[in-house]
C-alpha cells in the first residue's frame, strides 16, 4: 500500500483503534448504567415485597410460621385426631364393653345392656 493511501485512511478513520476503544467505553458505560438502574429497581421491588410479606405475616400467621407455631400445630393435629376418634368410636366401645362385662360377670337380664 502506498504511503499516501495509508495516511488518508488514518485521517478519515479518526485514529482507528483509539476511536473504537472510546466508542466501546461509552457503550460499556451506558450498559453499566442500565444494569445499575435495573438492579436498583429490583432492590426496590424486593424491599416492597419484603414489606408486603411482613404485613401478611403479622400476628397469628407469623406465629404459625415460627418453629413454636409448627410444634403447636402438630400437637393440635394429634389431639384433634384423638378427640374425633373417641367421639366417633365411643358408642361402639361402650357397647363392646357392656357385652364383655355381661359375658364375664353374668349380669342379670333385667339391666339394659344395649346402647341405643
Amino acid at each position: 500500500m502506498p504511503p499516501s493511501v495509508a495516511t488518508a485512511g488514518r485521517k478519515a478513520g479518526g485514529g482507528g483503534a483509539r476511536n473504537k476503544a472510546a466508542t466501546a467505553a461509552v457503550a460499556g458505560g451506558e450498559q453499566g448504567a442500565a444494569v445499575t438502574r435495573s438492579s436498583r429497581r429490583q432492590q426496590q421491588q424486593q424491599q416492597q415485597l419484603d414489606v408486603d410479606d411482613d404485613e401478611t405475616n403479622a400476628g397469628f400467621g407469623k406465629y404459625l410460621r415460627s418453629q413454636e407455631g409448627i410444634e403447636m400445630m402438630k400437637l393440635f393435629v394429634i389431639a384433634n385426631t384423638l378427640v374425633v376418634f373417641m367421639t366417633m368410636a365411643w358408642p361402639q366401645m361402650q357397647q363392646s364393653y357392656q357385652m364383655l362385662r355381661s359375658i364375664f360377670y353374668g349380669e342379670a337380664d333385667g339391666e339394659d345392656t344395649t346402647y341405643p
